[in-house]
């Protein structure tokens, strides 16, 4: 009988310690979630401004060659010339 209390004694203490990290477990996910989120939101951000700046440079280009054009020069269309792919 006094090893059965001892085996239920090591059970009860095995449990107890898994719980124990279970719950550690658990705040360390609470403060990731939030970091997690801050990440998302910045990359998000990052790529709606990188999208934008792409977009305005595409504008900006365009109104370089259209204005390029108004002036008939020889060599004058070169120099848009570079910045078209």
């Amino acid at each position: 009988m006094d090893k059965s209390r001892q085996e239920q004694r090591r059970q009860a203490a095995r449990l107890e310690t898994e719980i124990r990290e279970y719950v550690h477990i658990q705040g360390q996910r609470r403060q990731l979630f939030p970091r997690a989120m801050l990440v998302g939101f910045l990359a998000g951000g990052v790529a709606v401004v990188f999208r934008l700046v792409l977009e305005q440079g595409d504008t900006w280009r365009d109104w370089l060659l259209v204005w390029a054009h108004q002036y008939p020069q020889p060599g004058a269309g070169c120099f848009p010339c570079l910045w078209v792919p």
